[in-house]
């Protein structure tokens, strides 16, 4: 069999070869976890308990017990209703589905439990990762391919697949779903290439079914309906032009939006059903969302943090591209650019911090290739010296991108507490000391009680020291001069009166820093055994008048041995989340569930700032 564009066809078996080499080599042990485990939730609930509206969650509780999928069950939401429903959206479920039964029957014929999580399962999503990023590498020649020679694609597609973060997720990475939706974007952007060429029902059906795909993948997933909008658009005649191609083609435009509408009716039915509604936003985590009125363009882009032209510095080449494909192919130029721009005002704008080279890009290294394969076609019309110095530069930074990549796999850079100084530091090293590590940002774990081991580090200031000596009138009626700790009175809990005064304070009179240590400690005389445990001393942040890092201890938490009829002390220590905002509130409070009398005495709050 003769083939055609050998070039390119040997640069896409070569990304094969790597890429299925290092995912079978490295693959991850935990694959099914974190955000992986809330997008794959959907399958075991309604395959094997038979339940996705999870109206008994206990198995859920189970299986993260036991494969140590997540810290907190973040990936479930309860609704207003009571409902429990699964806060990540469904299309990656679906694209896992087909590999999920293949594991789901292998587990039935053997000995490992049908669970929808033990071997054969992960092995599944492994094996479900290899074949879709497989199919994106093929859709991406093909793309390409209408654009550029054969040599221009070879060499832009390794510099996509090998010299971008792109290498790094689809090999060492977890399974990320931003993978699976770049191989949607670059399928899509196939069929819309081949329907603006040749118009057929088909055709149409499947940009259909991809955009509704796409759009229920992730929520910023609904732009991509911006690629087939803005195709071939670039002056107003073009728009005119492109209603008058849709006018003459309205069957295929109808079969567009009933595939569209099919592809995205499994989550509409989904929310419906479990939720109440035909659209339900469960991103309601006060911690992490959008401030579409607050886009950190810089920090995105530059930060050392994870800025995504510092860790994916290729993709610089990609960006300039733009200036070539606006002189060269004005036609796609707006399509491309706008989607490109959407989608980075949206990542800007969303406070989420974890990931090497800023992970929500990855889906846009789909359009970016294009403007890259015309950044590598206009280093060919230079002169012959400047050529060879930008493809050098370009090897350069291929190799620095495979060096990034295995410092991350070694450790060395970090996916989320990274900074200039240790950046810097780090730059060409492949093991670090710990006094490297003291360059980091605070390391922020997922556990409930938090240990706060390096007092010397910091310095101590006192926030609070309340003594409930002189409150507001409405708690007089509260307050007890028989039983006292210190000072004249305590404050009176039991069954009708369930909190107590709250210390406030915002973050922005807390510390100027990252961070802070936050040490609370309360006196409490419970009056009977039966409700010894019954007082909880609580610490969280607000953002507008909505709770996130929330934690609450009794005293057999601790294996405190408190007593009734005596004052005991009950103290913890609670390291400040990533506030959204430095007026960001930290609240520490007392929670009584007990019906006898309780009484508490002298709160004092502290912080601790790093020297």
């Amino acid at each position: 069999m003769k083939i055609k564009n050998k070039m390119s066809f040997g640069a896409l078996i070569f990304i094969i070869i790597v890429f299925s080499t290092l995912r079978l080599t490295y693959h991850p042990t935990r694959i099914l976890s974190y955000d992986v485990f809330g997008y794959y939730l959907y399958l075991p609930s309604l395959v094997i308990h038979h339940d996705p509206g999870l109206h008994d969650i206990s198995w859920v509780n189970q299986v993260n017990e036991q494969y140590k999928a997540s810290g907190t069950l973040y990936q479930i939401s309860k609704t207003s209703a009571g409902n429990w429903v699964i806060r990540f959206y469904s299309g990656i479920a679906i694209l896992y589905a087909p590999f999920f039964l293949i594991g789901h029957l292998y587990a039935l014929s053997s000995s490992y439990p049908a669970d929808g999580f033990s071997l054969p399962y992960q092995w599944a999503i492994i094996i479900s990762g290899i074949f879709y990023t497989l199919l994106g590498v093929w859709f991406m020649r093909k793309v390409l391919l209408e654009f550029f020679s054969d040599k221009i694609v070879a060499i832009t597609m390794i510099l996509l697949f090998i010299g971008s973060n792109l290498f790094f997720f689809i090999t060492i990475g977890n399974d990320a779903p931003h993978v699976y939706i770049f191989t949607l974007v670059t399928a899509l952007l196939y069929f819309t290439i081949r329907w603006h060429t040749s118009p057929r029902l088909i055709t149409a059906a499947c940009i259909g079914f991809i955009t509704g795909l796409t759009a229920i993948s992730r929520a910023s997933g609904l732009l991509a309906i911006l690629i087939p909008l803005l195709w071939g658009i670039d002056n107003l005649s073009a728009v005119k032009e492109k209603i008058n191609l849709l006018k003459r083609h309205h069957r295929d435009v109808l079969v567009l939006i009933i595939a569209a509408a099919l592809s995205v009716l499994p989550q509409i039915l989904y929310w419906k059903v479990n939720a109440g509604e035909f659209i339900y936003n469960a991103y309601d985590d006060a911690q992490s969302g959008l401030d579409i009125f607050n886009p950190r363009f810089i920090y995105v882009l530059f930060g050392f943090r994870k800025g995504f032209y510092l860790y994916s510095t290729m993709m610089i080449f990609a960006t300039i591209g733009f200036i070539q494909l606006f002189r060269s192919n004005r036609k796609i130029f707006l399509a491309i650019l706008v989607f490109f721009l959407a989608n980075l005002y949206l990542i800007a704008s969303y406070s989420s911090l974890i990931s090497f080279g800023w992970r929500a890009f990855i889906e846009l290294h789909a359009v970016l290739a294009i403007p890259l394969g015309y950044f590598v076609s206009s280093v060919f019309q230079y002169k012959k010296m400047q050529k060879y110095a930008i493809l050098f530069l370009l090897f350069l930074v291929l190799v620095l991108n495979l060096f990034k990549t295995y410092q991350t796999f070694k450790g060395v850079i970090d996916g989320s507490r990274m900074t200039r100084e240790y950046y810097l530091n780090t730059f060409f090293k492949l093991r670090v000391t710990d006094a490297d590590r003291e360059l980091l940002l605070v390391s922020r774990g997922d556990v409930s009680k938090e240990s706060f081991t390096v007092e010397e580090k910091y310095q101590k200031k006192n926030l609070s020291v309340m003594g409930y000596e002189d409150l507001e009138s409405k708690y007089q009626k509260n307050l007890e001069d028989s039983i006292v700790y210190r000072g004249k009175f305590a404050f009176k809990l039991d069954s009708a009166n369930i909190w107590s005064p709250v210390f406030r304070m915002p973050y922005k009179d807390i510390t100027s820093k990252d961070h802070a240590w936050i040490r609370a400690g309360i006196y409490i005389y419970p009056t009977d055994i039966n409700d010894l445990n019954q007082a909880l001393l609580v610490m969280d942040f607000k953002h507008k008048g909505k709770i996130y890092k929330y934690r609450a201890f009794r005293f057999q938490d601790f294996n405190i041995d408190a007593k009734p009829g005596q004052w005991n002390r009950l103290s913890f220590d609670y390291l400040t989340p990533e506030v959204r905002s430095t007026r960001d509130m930290l609240e520490v409070y007392i929670w009584y569930r007990g019906k006898s009398p309780c009484y508490i005495d002298e709160l004092t709050v502290d912080a601790f700032e790093k020297r």
